[in-house]
């Protein structure tokens, strides 16, 4: 399936196959080699509660779906909001997309030098200003 550049614009397939009804990224062993670079499982803080560190652990084979999503969803849209991402993503996912999964996800890619944070701002759909991030 073919995809035009999304820019800022809602996001409509070349093609005819409905992005609902399928899975747009799909990762084979380009999500292993993801997970290599990172921490074996999301960061839950010593300080944290028993929750944080049991929903860390729950998201051990998901993080790394998320990552590699956000990784494309920076492909195509060069720079953005970790909440422009989240609606870029919630556009096309069958499943849908939490609307804060980038902002958990763009500080692991960062530690592992995947995409850095830019001094660049933008506004978010709440109107508060967001650094933008870029894929490296």
């Amino acid at each position: 399936m073919t995809y035009r550049d999304p820019g800022d614009s809602k996001h409509e397939p070349t093609d005819s196959t409905d992005p609902k009804q399928t899975r747009l990224f799909e990762f084979g062993p380009a999500t292993f080699n993801l997970d290599a670079k990172l921490s074996d499982r999301p960061l839950a803080r010593r300080t944290d509660p028993d929750t944080s560190h049991a929903a860390a652990d729950s998201m051990v084979e998901g993080a790394g779906w998320q990552r590699a999503n956000v990784l494309t969803a920076l492909g195509h849209l060069k720079k953005a909001t970790a909440d422009r991402i989240d609606e870029w993503l919630g556009d096309y996912l069958a499943d849908g997309w939490p609307r804060t999964t980038a902002g958990r996800r763009l500080p692991e890619l960062e530690r592992a030098g995947l995409v850095e944070r830019l001094t660049e701002t933008r506004a978010t759909r709440s109107g508060r200003r967001a650094h933008l991030w870029r894929a490296l």
